[in-house]
C-alpha cells in the first residue's frame, strides 16, 4: 500500500503544479489586462476632464452672451416703448410745432410792411433834411455875397436886394414837417406811424416768443430721443421730467369725458445726477402715462357731477434726501389706485391690468430694471384702491457700475 500510494502522491502533485503554472498565467494575464484598463481609464478621466472643462468654458461663454443679449433686448425694448410714445404723440407733436410756425409766417409780411413803411419814411426825411441842407447853403453863399459887393445894395432902401426876394430868407426853404413826411408814407402804404411804433413792437415780442417755443419744443424732443452712451453723464433730472411731460401735454387736456388734469410741478433746486438719461426719460413717460391712464379710467366711471367735484391732478416732487447724495422723484395722482392683490405684481413682466391691445407688461418692468439694475436706485408703490397711487423713485448722485451678472 505504501508503494501504491506515492505515484498517486506526484500525480496529484504535478497536477497542481500544473494548476499552478495556470493560474499564473491568467494571474499575469489579468495584471497586464488592469495595466491596459487603468491606462484607459486615465486617458478617459483625462478626456473627461478635458470635455468637462471646454463644456464650462462653453458655458461661461453662453452665460455671457445670454447676458449680452438680455442687455441687448432690454435696449431694444426700451427703445421700443419710447418709440411707441413718440408715435402716439406724433399729432401733438407737430401740432405744437405747427403753432408757432404758423404765428410766425403770418406774422413776416405785416413785419414787413411795417419795416418797409419805416424805411420809406427814413428815405423821405433824408431826401428832405437834404434838400434843406442844400436850400440853407445857397442862402449862406448869397448872404455872404451881397456883403462884400456894394452894387448889391439898394439905395432907396439900404437893404440888401436880390433876384429872388426870398432867398436871403433860410425859413423860405424849409422843408416839410415831419408830420407830412408821414402823411405822405401813410397814403401809400395806408399806415399810421403811431399805431406802427406799438404795433410792431409786439409782433417782434409775439415772434421771439414763438421762436423760443419752437425751441422749448426741440429741446425736449432731444432730451427725450437721445440714445445713451456706454457711460453715464451728468444729467438735469428736471430737464428730462419736463421733457416727459411736453410729450404728453396733448393728454392732460380736457375731454369729452373728463376734465383738464392739473399737473403741479413741485421742484427743489438739484444737483445733476451721473446717469443714463434716455432711459430715465422713458420711465417719467411711462409713469406719467400711467397716471393719465389712472385717471381716464377713474373719469369712466363716474358721472359727470362726481367728475366735476373732484378735479384731476397729477403731482411731481423732486427732493435731495438728508444723505446729500441721493435725490427723490415721487409721481402722485388721484386716479383709480391700484388694488393690494396686485401691488406685489405690477412689476413683473407681461403683468398688466389694461384691456388687450392698450398694454404689454414691460412700461413698469422696463422701470425697474432701468432704475434698479442700471442706476442702483429704488423704485417702491403707495397706492389706495379708489383715491391715489404713488410712484417714488429714489438715484444715487453719483453712478456706480455695476457688472451685470451679479
Amino acid at each position: 500500500m505504501t508503494y501504491q500510494a506515492k505515484p498517486d502522491a506526484i500525480r496529484h502533485l504535478n497536477e497542481l503544479q500544473k494548476q499552478c503554472r495556470v493560474l499564473s498565467k491568467k494571474l499575469q494575464a489579468s495584471e497586464e489586462e488592469r495595466a491596459i484598463l487603468e491606462d484607459l481609464n486615465d486617458k478617459k478621466e483625462m478626456l473627461l476632464r478635458n470635455v468637462l472643462r471646454d463644456l464650462q468654458k462653453s458655458r461661461d461663454e453662453l452665460t455671457a452672451k445670454n447676458q449680452s443679449l438680455e442687455e441687448a433686448l432690454r435696449d431694444v425694448q426700451i427703445a421700443e416703448n419710447k418709440m411707441s410714445t413718440l408715435g402716439q404723440s406724433m399729432a401733438f407733436i407737430a401740432h405744437e410745432i405747427n403753432n408757432p410756425l404758423q404765428f410766425l409766417w403770418g406774422n413776416i409780411d405785416p413785419a414787413l410792411d411795417y419795416i418797409h413803411y419805416l424805411l420809406e419814411l427814413i428815405d423821405l426825411y433824408e431826401s428832405q433834411n437834404a434838400d434843406l441842407d442844400e436850400s440853407s447853403s445857397l442862402s449862406k453863399s448869397a448872404t455872404e455875397s451881397s456883403s462884400i459887393n456894394p452894387s448889391s445894395i439898394n439905395p432907396s432902401s439900404g437893404n440888401p436886394s436880390s433876384g429872388n426876394p426870398s432867398s436871403g430868407n433860410p425859413s423860405s426853404g424849409k422843408p416839410s414837417s415831419i408830420n407830412s413826411l408821414s402823411n405822405k408814407a401813410d397814403e401809400k402804404w395806408g399806415l399810421d406811424l403811431e399805431f406802427v411804433r406799438s404795433d410792431l413792437i409786439k409782433i417782434i415780442s409775439s415772434m421771439r416768443h414763438g421762436v423760443q417755443r419752437l425751441q422749448e419744443v426741440s429741446k425736449s424732443l432731444r432730451i427725450m430721443a437721445r440714445t445713451d452712451l456706454d457711460t453715464p453723464v451728468k444729467f438735469d433730472i428736471h430737464d428730462g421730467i419736463n421733457s416727459a411731460i411736453l410729450i404728453l401735454k396733448h393728454r392732460l387736456k380736457a375731454t369729452q369725458s373728463r376734465p383738464e388734469i392739473q399737473l403741479i410741478a413741485d421742484y427743489q433746486d438739484l444737483p445733476e445726477v451721473e446717469c443714463f438719461a434716455g432711459q430715465l426719460n422713458q420711465v417719467f413717460t411711462n409713469l406719467l402715462g400711467n397716471a393719465i391712464d389712472a385717471l381716464e379710467e377713474l373719469n369712466s366711471d363716474r358721472k359727470c357731477q362726481h367728475r366735476c367735484d373732484r378735479p384731476n391732478w397729477i403731482v411731481i416732487e423732486t427732493r435731495l434726501l438728508a444723505d446729500q447724495s441721493t435725490i427723490s422723484i415721487c409721481i402722485r395722482d388721484n386716479g383709480v389706485g391700484i388694488a393690494p392683490s396686485i401691488q406685489p405684481r405690477i412689476f413683473d413682466r407681461s403683468f398688466t391690468t389694461k384691456p388687450v391691445g392698450q398694454g404689454t407688461g414691460l412700461g413698469l418692468a422696463l422701470c425697474r430694471e432701468i432704475v434698479v439694475q442700471r442706476h442702483q436706485g429704488t423704485i417702491a408703490v403707495e397706492s389706495e384702491l379708489g383715491q391715489s397711487t404713488a410712484f417714488t423713485i429714489t438715484l444715487p448722485l453719483k453712478h456706480a457700475r455695476v457688472d451685470p451678472s451679479t
